[in-house]
């Protein structure tokens, strides 16, 4: 079953984080919400491949938290952003 995750990280290498940023990006379909944090669906035995690649990659005083998002918790989400389009008005979500 799929549900919904927060995928957000703190990692002091490039080439892990571009490791990190590509499977959640390319091969988990997850959809970027900032540097380093990704929203997706994944199902419990994506959710542990992420931890089984990444951990022998990440460094002392690095992080990954994964935090599974309940209907309530996605609908409770607010975001305030401005599109990179400078033509583009400020988004509410609620």
């Amino acid at each position: 079953m799929r549900r919904e995750y927060l995928v957000a990280y703190d990692i002091s290498s490039n080439k892990t984080r571009l490791k990190l940023a590509s499977l959640l990006e390319n091969e988990l379909l997850c959809l970027r919400k900032n540097k380093s944090v990704f929203l997706g669906r994944l199902t419990a035995e994506e959710k542990v491949k992420i931890f089984e690649i990444m951990e022998p990659l990440i460094r002392k005083g690095d992080s990954i938290l994964i935090f599974q998002l309940c209907k309530t918790c996605m609908c409770k989400a607010e975001e305030l952003t401005k599109d990179k389009n400078p033509d583009n008005e400020t988004i509410f979500i609620e």
